[in-house]
């Protein structure tokens, strides 16, 4: 299934707890603006757009088999429309098979990668869709080609039922609409790709800015499947796009070059042998970012804790440990990421106890913490929130 706006992209809610801190809250704010923007801009597109995919007439029953159910070009013209055909035993099953038809036409090249149908998920899941977007017919429209695996355009224009339990269904794209539609898409998205990335040099190299950046890339994955769209449509409106369009992947190019300077300083209170930093560093250095020095613009603090925990009746010693951790921007004093691991441990010996407690909590750190992150970069809130 690919996906339709970057209206859709932009609707990703916090996951964790969100900073508060001045800095934070205006860089949220200013990229709030854009996609509020572009998500005005997107509604007045798609406000003469076609309505939710369905009949654009009722279902007729029973006497000569339409053309259209074995030929649907002998009726929709393949200059002017693609046409597809759909059957099951109701109505539902029929108009979901002749849009899937229709979809199927496009083949893979609008196949969206996983993380976009991950961001697309949440969003629907979230209700981001229906709180950013005014327009009552788009937001259904979405929500059906989501179910449906259709694509934006598609609509079902006949439905036959030939009397005997078989319903048919055909769904149909006119090519020049459609192609419009698309065009238009993609040159607000760009306008918005384009607005995200215009970041000043001394605020590139932050999390703020490698989060505009991945905004960008997911919404420039959105304009390559729209292009693609173009390309099957055929009708001359490719060449309408910029020709500077940069896909997803150009985008991550640069992520990866943002990532790895942005420093991030690694401090941890009653540490065993510098265990626990180590395994924060390893997280963070595959993540791509540099361990940074004292004056690093970011600082990840943790501070162990272990207990002995009395456990009568037992031979084994028992410990509790608890690593608290938070990610810190020290240019604006925002708490950024909150973060905890916690277990219990025991041996025959407190020593060997504390000394698994921190094995453990090592292990939980290496395996936890790299996708919290990732998930607190990711996070964008809802247009309007």
């Amino acid at each position: 299934m690919f996906k339709i706006s970057p209206l859709i992209l932009l609707g990703i809610f916090f996951l964790g707890c969100q900073s508060t801190g001045p800095g934070t809250t205006k860089a949220r704010n200013d990229v709030d603006a854009l996609i509020a923007s572009a998500s005005a801009e997107i509604d007045a597109v798609l406000a003469g757009s076609s309505p939710t995919p369905g009949s654009s007439g009722g279902i007729s029953s029973g006497g000569i088999e339409p053309r259209w159910v074995t030929a649907p070009e002998s009726v929709y013209d393949r200059r002017t429309y693609i046409s597809a055909v759909g059957y099951g035993n109701n109505r539902n099953t029929a108009e979901r098979r002749a849009l899937a038809a229709l979809t199927a036409i496009f083949g893979q090249s609008i196949q969206s990668e996983a993380q976009s149908r991950i961001v697309y998920s949440e969003a629907l899941s979230g209700g981001a869709i229906s709180s950013a977007s005014g327009n009552s017919d788009f937001v259904n429209l979405i929500k059906t080609s989501a179910e449906m695996d259709s694509l934006v355009g598609a609509e079902i224009k006949d439905l036959w039922f030939d009397g005997s339990g078989t319903y048919y269904a055909a769904a149909v794209m006119e090519r020049a609409k459609t192609a419009a539609l698309y065009r238009d898409l993609i040159n607000t998205n760009q306008r918005l790709i384009n607005d995200l990335t215009a970041v000043p040099e001394g605020e590139r190299y932050t999390l703020d800015g490698l989060r505009r950046f991945q905004l960008a890339a997911a919404i420039a994955d959105t304009n390559t499947t729209f292009l693609n769209v173009l390309r099957v449509l055929g009708d001359g409106s490719v060449g309408n796009i910029p020709v500077n369009m940069k896909t997803g992947n150009d985008y991550r190019l640069e992520i990866a070059a943002i990532t790895k300077n942005i420093p991030i300083a690694v401090a941890v209170e009653h540490d065993q042998r510098d265990r626990i930093r180590r395994a924060f560093e390893e997280v963070l250095t595959k993540a791509g970012f540099r361990i940074g020095g004292a004056n690093s613009p970011y600082l990840l603090t943790a501070l162990v804790t272990i207990v002995p925990v009395d456990l009568p009746n037992n031979p084994n010693q028992f410990v509790r440990y608890v690593v608290d951790a938070n990610l810190e921007d020290r240019r604006t004093g925002d708490l950024l990421l909150p973060f905890s691991v916690d277990g219990r441990e025991g041996h025959l010996s407190i020593p060997e106890a504390e000394n698994r407690a921190i094995r453990a909590a090592e292990t939980k750190i290496k395996e936890t913490y790299g996708p919290v992150l990732d998930a607190y970069i990711a996070q964008f809130s809802a247009a309007g929130e």
